[in-house]
């Protein structure tokens, strides 16, 4: 079975799971020397852990099950499972933008 971060209309995988996480650290990779700020606030890169809890939920059956996909926020599984996961203040600010990162998506007109 493979993971996946994207179905298309027909329900096949339009891009798996670990494809995606991949190109999200490469554009990190790309962007992190504008954004040192936030690797020294938390002494860590912050923004790659986000990177990789993003889309956990996604790995979840409910995801991958196609019936129950469009009733399922993954990002709240996925922000659940970095707060528990990580330690100190910074959790607090991972989980949150994992919780968000679709947002703007969410809150735009149609």
């Amino acid at each position: 079975m493979i993971c996946c971060a994207y179905w298309d209309d027909r329900g096949n995988c339009a891009e798996p799971y670990d494809d995606h996480i991949a190109k999200a650290l490469e554009n990190w990779k790309i962007m992190k020397p504008y954004y040192s700020w936030v690797i020294k606030q938390f002494g860590f890169d912050a923004v790659e852990i986000a990177i990789k809890f993003h889309d956990l939920g996604k790995l979840a059956r409910a995801y991958v099950d196609r019936s129950q996909r469009r009733l399922y926020r993954h990002e709240l599984l996925s922000a659940y499972l970095a707060l528990k996961a990580l330690e100190d203040e910074a959790r607090y600010y991972v989980a949150a933008a994992v919780a968000l990162h679709h947002e703007p998506i969410i809150m735009a007109p149609t």
